[in-house]
């Protein structure tokens, strides 16, 4: 018995590879208008140009730290006095003071009147929620700026 030999030449259907490209061609057309519609234009706060092209606003840091405690830190405020250059305001049951957050930006407010922006950073263990509570409570004693500042 003597081994018969296969084919060598065979025949590639590009019907159904044209049909496939033509589907994914159109999804591709679809989809580019949404990627358009679902962008929004965002600078980075902190870091995004270069130091000459900084101008320098007035700027409230605030530390948070363990069992409440927020520690705040002044820049680019020449006329504040040194009590409050950087001001503790411990927390009470590892809540915030809200009471004391809020007496300590109105007390900075009266030196620097266009005061409106507060990066916020973030212990390494801080909870979402927590960071979410202090800008909220932020918002309401007038600062509209608001930043979280990278760990």
């Amino acid at each position: 018995m003597a081994k018969q030999k296969k084919a060598m030449d065979f025949e590639v259907d590009l019907i159904a590879v044209s049909s496939v490209l033509a589907v994914q061609i159109c999804a591709m057309l679809l989809t580019a208008v949404w990627i358009h519609l679902g962008t929004m234009n965002v600078k980075q706060a902190v870091g995004g140009q270069s130091q000459a092209e900084t101008k320098k606003v007035p700027a409230l840091w605030a530390k948070m730290g363990a069992g409440g405690t927020i520690t705040f830190r002044l820049q680019d405020i020449a006329s504040a006095p040194k009590n409050l250059q950087v001001v503790d305001v411990a927390g009470v049951n590892n809540e915030f003071n809200l009471a004391g957050i809020a007496a300590h930006v109105e007390a900075i407010r009266k030196i620097a009147p266009d005061l409106r922006t507060v990066l916020i950073q973030p212990d390494g263990d801080s909870m979402y929620e927590k960071i979410i509570q202090l800008m909220d409570h932020f918002k309401s004693v007038g600062m509209i700026d608001l930043g979280v500042a990278p760990l």
